[in-house]
């Protein structure tokens, strides 16, 4: 058993069988069915219809390309974006780092500005002792 000669393997019609079924579907006139039907009208609707599926096959080829194109670009988008956000949280790495080097700054810079204002407040307490003569007996000048 040859499956190409038993028709079990479907082979495509070319273009020329298409067209010359579809001319020859339109050619057939003055059919009739048992019940006195008239089938003329038939073959063309028949042709008509296949002309509408390869239409609507085209548009549908043209709108699958279409989706298709869109979902390529929508990728390359999300591909961006992700490098984008990587770079973002990388910077943003960066800004924290930044802080927590300036919060340690404030704080050591808070030190010394409370070293210095203990400095003065003990420094102007010596002075007002010595000014108002209530300094030891030993620092009288």
């Amino acid at each position: 058993m040859d499956p190409y000669i038993d028709g079990v393997v479907p082979i495509p019609m070319s273009q020329d069988e298409q067209d010359f079924l579809s001319g020859n579907l339109r050619r057939i006139h003055a059919a009739y069915d048992d019940a006195g039907f008239d089938l003329s009208a038939l073959p063309e609707k028949a042709a008509d219809e296949i002309k509408r599926m390869r239409e609507l096959a085209d548009s549908e080829g043209t709108r699958a390309v279409e989706y298709l194109r869109r979902a390529r670009k929508s990728e390359a988008n999300v591909a961006r974006l992700m490098l984008e956000e990587e770079g973002a949280k990388d910077a943003f790495a960066h800004v924290v780092q930044q802080k927590h080097d300036a919060d340690a700054e404030c704080k050591r810079l808070r030190g010394l500005l409370d070293a210095a204002h203990a400095d003065i407040r003990r420094m102007s307490q010596t002075h007002n002792d010595n000014v108002t003569g209530l300094a030891p007996e030993g620092d009288k000048s």
